[in-house]
């Protein structure tokens, strides 16, 4: 992705280690608030289940998503990044 290759880096990572235990998964990377993107993108693609680092993006979907929400902990790399 132009400009974001981290980002697209990390989905693509997240995507093949998905895809080897067996799940079908797919990924994108969109631009705008991140809550109605992520909404309206999982309304487009009838998502079965959202997976989403919990954060207050997580919360605002969370109460607006019509399907299935998984929260995981903060990643490790987020935590040393803020101490």
């Amino acid at each position: 992705v132009e400009g974001r290759p981290a980002v697209a880096g990390g989905i693509a990572d997240g995507l093949q280690r998905a895809r080897q235990g067996g799940v079908a998964a797919t990924g994108e990377v969109l631009v705008g608030a991140a809550a109605a993107q992520i909404l309206e993108a999982s309304r487009r693609q009838s998502a079965d289940l959202l997976v989403l680092e919990r954060g207050s993006v997580a919360h605002q979907v969370t109460g607006h998503a019509e399907c299935a929400v998984l929260l995981t902990p903060e990643t490790a790399s987020k935590k040393d990044a803020s101490t």
